[in-house]
């Protein structure tokens, strides 16, 4: 997954570079659903402003800054599921590997192409009329708070972030993912059928190689128009 993540941001860099698109210039513990708070254009902050459009949907920097820490909960989620196996030498080398990887998620650029694969996914998703059943997105809030719950480092960041902040943004962003990953299950569910005889590491490679093709084509057939300066 970190190969095809890195593949998929090279991928966006040269698009960015060719032009394929426009550049331009005390919280509840329960995620429940809160609307997101509007300000004025005139009483904007750094956070609210505009960083990229997609298909005439806007999202702020902050919306940028919010997929880069949902990947950095999945590192640290990773992170302990892994430690607990680990001699302490062993964890000592491990924690220099899982900090690089968290670190990316640090960079704007690599939060922003992130939003932009999932979102632009999710587009692909509901062209092709999947959709997401209201009971299996709240099953997945649910396992996000049990997560979170059972990580003092993802409090940490959550609290960090802010809590209200993230109550407002999670089901968007959680249905995105999974329209995204319901693209990729058909791909996997196509090969299968395709290469009956394939190994797993096959199908994983096969489906990676055709996500990739498909990103690539969808990041040229929507409109996308990037505000986000560095």
């Amino acid at each position: 997954m970190m190969k095809q993540r890195r593949s998929l941001l090279a991928l966006f860099t040269v698009m960015l570079m060719t032009g394929s698109f426009v550049v331009s210039g005390c919280s509840p513990n329960k995620f429940e659903e809160q609307p997101q708070p509007q300000q004025s254009e005139a009483g904007q902050t750094m956070a609210d402003q505009l960083a990229v459009e997609i298909e005439g949907k806007a999202f702020s920097n902050k919306d940028v800054a919010f997929y880069g820490l949902m990947q950095q909960l999945k590192i640290e989620w990773a992170r302990a599921a892994e430690m607990g196996s680990l001699s302490q030498v062993e964890q000592e080398d491990r924690q220099v590997y899982w900090d690089r990887q968290a670190s990316q998620y640090q960079q704007s650029n690599i939060q922003l192409q992130t939003l932009i694969e999932t979102e632009a996914m999710a587009l692909l998703a509901r062209e092709k009329h999947f959709f997401i059943p209201p009971e299996k997105l709240e099953s997945e809030v649910n396992k996000f708070q049990e997560k979170v719950d059972g990580n003092q480092a993802a409090k940490a960041m959550i609290d960090e972030f802010g809590r209200q902040q993230v109550n407002a943004m999670l089901r968007p962003y959680l249905e995105a993912s999974m329209l995204t990953n319901r693209i990729i299950n058909e791909l996997e569910k196509n090969i299968r059928t395709d290469q009956p005889n394939a190994s797993d590491e096959e199908v994983k490679y096969e489906t990676g190689k055709r996500y990739e093709d498909l990103f690539a084509d969808q990041m040229k057939s929507i409109k996308l128009t990037i505000h986000l300066k560095e």
